[in-house]
């Protein structure tokens, strides 16, 4: 408020100090200078006088409420306003940004990057300054960059930018390569993601506690905990373990002894990108295309899931997809768990009988 007093004092005259029968020529001028009229306007948006928050400003919050200690989200978000920074410049109030920055950005950043990617940032980007919006109170302030798009949703990627499911052929020379060459934690976590069609991340940071295997249904848990985030609510969810599944993790506990985490070597920051590149090594040596990689496991038991008939309900029950249905969070955990380990055995069946 010291500069509204400011204005106060310079301008606002002393009428006490003012005769009644002064001439209107006496009266000293009261005319603004240019300065101050640009510095008035400017409290008028701004009344507090506080300095108007700025992207860094906005970006410096979300690192402390949003991120917290996650190294890899604090990587990940000063990657991406290092590129907003450079199309914009220079820092920038979040309430002078226009829709035609928030496009300057996208363009820096199609730049050499897939549209994939770009989307990925610019989700980060719409983060940072909603959650600006909300927590410096800027009221009436809009988000340039909500619905913007890398590329339209209607125009495909090229094939060669997607993933594809491995073959029945392909898994069978991986996992005898896995057998062979790879270390006993590695063999588990592959055959539990053949099994189960979670993501690497999602088994790489099970812990002990996290598999079940005096259940009914023998099963893990995916959750979100200190040492590994989960993807979204959705995801959150118990997957059964039957078969290699199964027999993978009895001894991947036994393996663990005392330790909280199921994969000691994985379970850490930046584990799943060890267990990705260490696991690649191996898909790479026995599959030249590059549209396959370990995440193929996971296609490939959405496609098994299909052809056994399961429902598209069911399916995301197992794999931790979001229906879009208001009713996808109804049932408790015992019956979805229940549900999914009869789905489960039917899409494993259905590859055993085409493999014999």
């Amino acid at each position: 408020m010291k500069a509204v007093e400011a204005l106060v004092r310079k301008y606002v005259p002393d009428f006490d100090s003012v005769d009644d029968d002064d001439d209107d020529d006496d009266l000293p001028d009261f005319r603004p200078t240019e300065a101050d009229t640009a510095l008035a306007r400017a409290l008028l948006l701004n009344p507090s006088g506080t300095p108007a928050p700025t992207l860094e400003d906005a970006k410096r919050l979300y690192l402390k409420e949003r991120v917290g200690d996650d190294e890899t989200k604090q990587m990940e978000l000063e990657r991406v306003f290092k590129l907003v920074m450079e199309a914009l410049g220079k820092d920038r109030k979040l309430a002078s940004l226009k829709r035609e920055d928030a496009k300057d950005v996208r363009d820096h950043m199609l730049a050499g990057r897939k549209a994939s990617s770009v989307d990925r940032y610019l989700n980060v980007v719409r983060a940072v300054i909603n959650h600006a919006i909300r927590e410096f109170d800027l009221a009436g302030a809009t988000n340039p960059f909500m619905n913007l798009e890398a590329a339209p949703k209607d125009r495909a990627e090229p094939d060669k930018d997607k993933r594809r499911p491995f073959t029945l052929d392909e898994v069978a020379a991986i996992t005898a390569r896995i057998a062979y060459h790879a270390k006993t934690d590695l063999r588990h976590i592959w055959t539990i993601l053949n099994g189960t069609g979670c993501r690497l991340a999602e088994v790489s940071g099970l812990r002990v506690a996290d598999v079940h295997l005096d259940h009914a249904v023998p099963h893990i848990t995916v959750e979100w905990h200190d040492d590994r985030r989960i993807k979204n609510k959705v995801s959150r969810r118990n997957v059964p373990l039957i078969g290699d599944a199964l027999e993978a993790a009895k001894e991947a506990v036994t393996a663990a002894g005392k330790a909280t985490m199921l994969f000691p070597a994985y379970g850490r920051p930046r584990g799943p990108a060890s267990a990705s590149a260490a696991l690649g090594k191996h898909v790479r040596a026995c599959v030249s295309d590059p549209k396959a990689t370990t995440h193929s496991l996971r296609h490939l038991m959405k496609d098994r899931l299909r052809l056994a008939g399961v429902t598209k309900s069911d399916q995301d029950i197992i794999l931790g997809h979001s229906s879009g249905s208001v009713g996808e969070d109804y049932g408790g955990d015992e019956v979805r768990l229940a549900v999914a380990g009869r789905a489960l055995e039917k899409a494993l069946a259905s590859v055993s009988k085409s493999v014999s």
